[in-house]
């Protein structure tokens, strides 16, 4: 029991290393590919007066936000057409109202997404009366780098829930196959044939308990 349980938790390690090198991979051909931005541009609720402006791109490893900054004041949304409204994935982080943020964000994985990372600049907005001479709110930003510079190479590094777990019971599972599934098809194979499904001794033709060739005990009777 131990012994099975011992080979349970160590393919799920390697599948939890190979969830993250694949991730890692599909980061690292989105990364050589550049970021290859395209149109439509979709908008979200960002807070109660504003709008998000982002694009979202898939492909069978990465689903990247591109995000291109705000829309505001008030005033400004109404021109947003409404085949132009998307909710954010629901992955993404750049829900808060609190801050305003610009630049991209990804989640990576096969066959589920399982790892998160990003590249953004937060901005801070205060708001102040504009003069005679311009009309509604003047804002005024405060921006601090909270991840990597756009040059370099992000690894995801945050697990997505489910997804992580899933991907990782997914290769567990492919790394057991490879690791033992020749060896259960053999043996099915040997039990098929009337043989011993240790050492493929020929027990055709006679009743028995064990194995007369190598001593392995056999459940059930030989094919006559």
């Amino acid at each position: 029991m131990k012994r099975r349980l011992y080979k349970l938790v160590l393919f799920l390690l390697l599948g939890a290393v190979v969830n993250v090198a694949v991730a890692w991979g599909g980061a690292a051909q989105w990364h050589d590919n550049g970021d290859d931005l395209r149109f439509p541009m979709w908008y979200a609720q960002y807070g109660p007066t504003h709008w998000l402006a982002f694009i979202v791109q898939r492909s069978a490893f990465v689903d990247h936000i591109g995000v291109f900054g705000v829309v505001a004041p008030e005033s400004e949304a109404d021109f947003i057409e409404e085949d132009e409204l998307r909710p954010l994935p629901r992955w993404s982080r750049l829900k808060s109202p609190s801050t305003l943020d610009t630049g991209y964000e990804a989640c990576i994985g096969w066959p589920a997404r399982s790892l998160w990372c990003s590249s953004v600049w937060r901005f801070t907005a205060t708001y102040e009366r504009g003069s005679r001479e311009t009309s509604g709110l003047q804002m005024r930003w405060k921006a601090r780098r909270v991840e990597r510079s756009d040059d370099e190479l992000l690894l995801p590094l945050r697990p997505i829930w489910p997804g992580f777990a899933i991907n990782t019971i997914f290769y567990a599972a492919i790394l057991w196959l490879l690791a033992f599934g020749p060896f259960a098809a053999r043996r099915f194979i040997r039990y098929k044939h009337g043989r011993c499904i240790k050492c493929g001794y020929d027990l055709r033709g006679a009743e028995h308990a064990v194995c007369p060739e190598c001593g392995c005990e056999l459940h059930t009777g030989a094919n006559a």
